[in-house]
């Protein structure tokens, strides 16, 4: 985070003096939500009511130049349990997410360019529930992440693509491991026609673990995608391929840990997998788009192992006028928390439907309401949960004028709601 403070300061005190010509803007928003559950953390005996008070500050700092954009991007925040479910929390009933992120975006006539560096602090438990449909774990985990890339056009129908990154892992419950993850990834992007292309790539992952044992595992990923606009409002965008693993220890094995115990040990042996996603998107009026996903994945979790995930999900979209919105959104997905060995692996089945609703109140303040309603099934049970969301946000500007938003490509808003169908309990991102 220092070291993100001290760079970003520097390349705006150089725009400053006049050295470049950078429109320098700060911007950022507040939010105060309060959310009600009767059983918050999905437990299978969840202890009563949980309500959850969560203020929180963005603040984005940019410089931006004609083909340079320099952004210092900070959040913190601050949220408290309250009520008898707080004792399901795994004993954290209080904490204080934040992050920092320092990037740097460069555009040429044939080249993009890109370089991050950030750090995030988050909570174990709930970060779990989300990935995995279990709150799982104890504390807090800092993650220390640099990356970068290249994208540069070959010809007019081809280009091909390049990015890295290396991520540090930090546990504050002395009973995880710490561990070190270096991945990157290579890609060729044809285009078959003005609103056709195929990509095909490869990913590579590495993962060391500190622990007595020195695990490690070798991820292998190459995949082929197709995206295509078909017709004016119907667009698809998918990829299959298919994912190699390999993990084992240098060290002294650690003893057979015992059930229910959320302590990170690699399994070792090797296995393989195929893996793909799907994503249609229809329009059907301007104000009404629908969305369905299918993935197969095999991703990691907050604890660093491997999950294996099917998905099936849909999107309703509706804008009711120019200030208001609603947005439903429904999930099932089929979950293995051990993707290397079948001994010692576990199921489970996670449903989720949510109902959200968006306002504008004024040109800086929004709001938004949501229910969701969750229901997880496997070995220990049925668990079931209920949750109500309000969220005041008010948007600000200290010094410039707001930016001009970056309008996301069809290709990264379909990797965005795929993101999404690979969380048991995918967030609204209204």
């Amino acid at each position: 985070m220092k070291i993100s403070v001290s760079v970003a300061s520097l390349c705006l005190g150089v725009f400053a003096s006049g050295a470049f010509a950078a429109e320098v803007s700060i911007n950022g928003h507040l939010d105060e939500s309060v959310e009600a559950s009767n059983n918050y953390f999905l437990t299978n005996a969840p202890s009563g009511y949980t309500l959850k008070s969560l203020s929180a500050i963005n603040l984005d700092v940019l410089a931006a130049t004609p083909t340079t954009r320099y952004l210092l991007d900070s959040n913190y925040s601050y949220y408290k349990y309250f009520g008898p479910g707080a004792a399901d929390a795994g004993g954290l009933t209080w904490g204080t997410p934040a992050s920092e992120k320092f990037s740097i975006d460069h555009t040429s006539a044939l080249s993009k360019y890109n370089f991050a560096m950030s750090w995030d602090r988050s909570d174990v438990a709930t970060t779990a529930l989300q990935q995995t449909g279990s709150a799982a774990g104890r504390g807090s985990i800092d993650t220390f992440k640099v990356d970068g890339g290249v994208k540069r056009d070959l010809t007019r129908t081809d280009s091909i693509s390049w990015s890295a990154n290396v991520t540090k892992a930090v546990y504050t419950d002395p009973n995880q491991s710490p561990y070190v993850d270096y991945s990157t990834n290579a890609a060729w992007i044809h285009r078959l026609g003005p609103t056709t292309s195929l990509t095909n790539s490869v990913n590579f992952d590495w993962l060391m673990v500190d622990n007595v044992s020195s695990s490690q595992r070798l991820f292998w990923n190459p995949m082929t995608a197709l995206q295509s606009q078909l017709s004016k409002r119907l667009s698809f965008n998918g990829a299959v391929g298919y994912a190699f693993v390999n993990a084992y220890d240098n060290g002294v094995a650690q003893p057979v840990i015992p059930t229910g115990a959320t302590t990170f040990q690699q399994q070792t042996g090797a296995s393989s997998d195929w893996v793909g996603n799907a994503l249609l998107n229809y329009q059907l009026s301007n104000t009404t788009k629908v969305s369905l996903t299918a993935a197969k994945s095999i991703v990691p979790t907050v604890f660093g192992q491997l999950q294996n995930s099917e998905s099936i999900g849909s999107t309703l979209s509706y804008d009711i006028n120019h200030y208001s919105s609603l947005t439903f959104l429904s999930q099932f997905s089929h979950i293995k928390t051990a993707a290397i060995a079948t001994t010692g692996a576990t199921a489970s089945d996670v449903f989720t439907a949510s109902a959200n609703y968006g306002y504008k109140l004024t040109r800086e303040w929004r709001t938004n309401l949501s229910y969701t309603y969750s229901q997880r099934n496997d070995q220990a049970g049925l668990a079931r949960s209920s949750t109500v969301l309000f969220r005041l946000t008010r948007d600000f500007t200290l010094f410039g004028k707001p930016p001009e938003v970056v309008q996301k490509t069809a290709s990264e808003l379909a990797q965005q709601d795929l993101a999404r169908a690979q969380q048991a309990l995918p967030t609204f991102i209204p």
